[in-house]
């Protein structure tokens, strides 16, 4: 399989998916998924779902689900010109012969290109339990 952005989001949607299967009830992960994957955690139509990775952190910081940390820990931006879904519409089925959900899409990807720093090269993720 070629290494992309696209398969790097579905290996960590697949990855959390797994891991939230492991740690709680389906309908907890179902729950959590939702809450996480969406924009403000409502599913509103194919463009509420946050499919860049980009966007997905920069939503789930601003809702203080995360902190991203690569400014404190020394970390550089560098800005990318995002446009994968749009140009390659014919490859996603809510985007085929759908010219409304391929205009969210690329308003999206407009608004993450307009992000100094994204889309994602590398990620790490750690998760601290107050508990």
């Amino acid at each position: 399989m070629r290494h992309t952005a696209a398969t790097d989001n579905v290996r960590i949607h697949l990855n959390s998916i797994i891991l939230f299967g492991l740690i709680c009830s389906k309908e907890h992960a179902e729950a959590q998924l939702m809450k996480y994957r969406y924009r403000q955690g409502q599913v509103a139509g194919y463009a509420s779902r946050l499919h860049y990775f980009s966007d997905w952190m920069v939503e789930n910081e601003k809702r203080k689900q995360l902190n991203l940390v690569m400014e404190i820990l020394g970390g550089t931006a560098q800005s990318s010109k995002v446009h994968f879904m749009s140009s390659n519409h014919q490859q996603f089925f809510k985007l085929q012969d759908n010219p409304e959900n391929l205009q969210a899409i690329f308003q999206t990807e407009q608004l993450i290109s307009n992000i100094s720093g994204l889309d994602v090269i590398h990620t790490g993720i750690a998760y601290w339990n107050k508990e």
